[in-house]
């Protein structure tokens, strides 16, 4: 399985902007699975998520953890929008 994902602010600095995952051992993984399989591979991850707000989306939509992922789907990690008047 393939998973692509997209990081967008301070997670840049730990996964880059973009990265393809294969997921070779799994024929379904949930999302938060999946997230705590990323924070394990990329150092630093799970302190980041620890301590700050974050929103996570599949191919664009918010779901919930329990979501089982499919080939291709793409995952984004970003902090949650803020914006003033």
């Amino acid at each position: 399985m393939i998973i692509k994902v997209k990081a967008f602010s301070v997670f840049t600095d730990i996964l880059g902007k973009e990265l393809v995952l294969e997921i070779s051992d799994r024929e379904n993984i949930s999302l938060s699975e999946f997230i705590d399989l990323l924070a394990k591979k990329y150092s630093g991850l799970s302190k980041l998520l620890e301590t700050i707000e974050y929103v996570i989306l599949v191919n664009g939509e918010r779901v919930e953890e329990e979501h089982l992922l499919r080939d291709g789907d793409e995952v984004a990690i970003l902090p949650p929008a803020s914006g003033g008047l």
